[in-house]
Formats: C-alpha cells, sequence, structure tokens
C-alpha cells in the first residue's frame, strides 16, 4: 500500500512544490535530525501518543474508526494512522511538547493524511464538524469556536508541509513497519493500547447513540456513556501519571 502525495487543498488548492525526491533514513531519524537516537524516539513516541490522549484527536479517530474511514489502509488501520502521523510529525521535526499539548497541531496532521488518501476530505469546515462531534462532554476540552480551529489548523497544516518539505508520500514497509515496531515495543505497547481502547470505547459509544436515537425519538437514560467515561479518565490518567 502506498500513499502518493497529492496536492493538498487549502484556500482552494496547494500547488505542490516541485522537489528532488529525497531517499528517507529508517527507523531511528525518520528524515529528521541524525543524532536522534533510540531513546530520544522513544520519548517522542511517548509525547505523540500522549497528544493523541486529548478529548479532540479521541473524537476525530472515533468517528474515523466508527465509520471505517481512518485513511491508511492496512491489517490495523487504527495503529497505522497513527503511524502515518507520527511519521508526518518526525518528518516536520516538531518538538515533544508541541506532540503532547497542541491537539490542534495533531488534528492537522490527520487532516493531511485524510487530504492524501481522499479528494472528498479536503473540505475543512466538514472536517471540524466531524473532528469536534463529542460524543459526550468531556474535561480539558478546548471549548473555542469553530473559527479558532479552523484558524489553528490552517496554520499548523502549512507549518508541517513546510518543515516536512512537502515530502507526503508513505510506504508500508519503508515508514510504517519501523514505527509499527516502535509502538509494539516496550514502554509503549500498553499506552497504545489504552489509547486504542479510549478510542473504540467513544465510537462504541456514539454508534450505541446513533441506534438509541434511530430506533426512538424518547430520551433514553443509559448507564453506558458513565462506564464509557470512566474508562475514558482511568486510562487517561495512567498515560500522563507514566
Amino acid at each position: 500500500m502506498q500513499l502518493c502525495r497529492t496536492p493538498l487543498p487549502w484556500h482552494g488548492q496547494i500547488q505542490a512544490r516541485p522537489s528532488v525526491p529525497q531517499r528517507l533514513k529508517s527507523y531511528s531519524s525518520f528524515s529528521i535530525d541524525p543524532l536522534l537516537d533510540e531513546k530520544a524516539l522513544h520519548g517522542r513516541m511517548l509525547s505523540f501518543i500522549r497528544g493523541c490522549m486529548s478529548p479532540e484527536v479521541i473524537t476525530a479517530l472515533s468517528r474515523l474508526a466508527g465509520s471505517n474511514m481512518l485513511p491508511i489502509n492496512c491489517t490495523r488501520p487504527l495503529e497505522g494512522t497513527l503511524a502515518a502521523a507520527f511519521v508526518l510529525c518526525q518528518r516536520a521535526n516538531l518538538v515533544p511538547a508541541l506532540l503532547a499539548t497542541q491537539p490542534e497541531l495533531l488534528l492537522s496532521v490527520l487532516w493531511i493524511l485524510e487530504q492524501i488518501s481522499s479528494q472528498y476530505r479536503s473540505h475543512l469546515s466538514t472536517i471540524l464538524r466531524s473532528y469536534l462531534d463529542y460524543a459526550r462532554p468531556l474535561p480539558r476540552q478546548k471549548l473555542y469556536p469553530l473559527k479558532w480551529w479552523r484558524k489553528e489548523m490552517l496554520k499548523w497544516q502549512m507549518i508541517v508541509l513546510h518543515k516536512a518539505s512537502w515530502r507526503m508520500h508513505i510506504e508500508v514497509e519503508r515508514d510504517l513497519a519501523p514505527v509499527l515496531a516502535l509502538m509494539d515495543g516496550p514502554g509503549i505497547s500498553h499506552r497504545l493500547a489504552a489509547l486504542r481502547a479510549c478510542v473504540w470505547s467513544d465510537a462504541q459509544l456514539r454508534l450505541a447513540a446513533h441506534s438509541r436515537i434511530s430506533r426512538s425519538p424518547s430520551p433514553v437514560i443509559s448507564q453506558r456513556p458513565v462506564a464509557a467515561h470512566q474508562l475514558f479518565e482511568v486510562l487517561r490518567g495512567k498515560i500522563i501519571c507514566q
């Protein structure tokens, strides 16, 4: 499976800047600082997963996962999507503090992946309504208007594209396989499992709510949202504490 680099729409259409293809280094650098060792790469991955545990990224991933619309089509689409997002963050040489604390940055990277995989996922207003469609109120949400999110995501999109030198082409064996191996490794695999549990819990809650609405117009009080909410908080607490 290959994701081909295509022009990305932004205020109409971004024209891909012509450049000489560059060979990517494997595993420890992903075309960033060649002095970055495995320990530093491990730390970046932990920061990346912590950032993905934000309510905004969980919501975006759960919407895509529940609708079978994750942009990476592989045997593990959720993990593959996360790995591809991490590759782009590495190519842009984004510092760990940004990865851990700026969900708008991670949403912009996810949007880039969606634009590469489908021409129908390029309109930002539609994307934002999907990404920020919370299944339930969550603590630590950034309760800003869509105008703020639009401005921030457009800004981060251009920063990522520029810093990554517009290299959006991703291959499974060359790019994703080393990152998936890192995710499945010691010190990270259990955090990835917690993230995966949060995403699917949110997706199941969303599907259950949709099913209840479609079956009956009358309000029904269910205990499932409470259980899912508690699961999210417990798992997210473990990620932050560890």
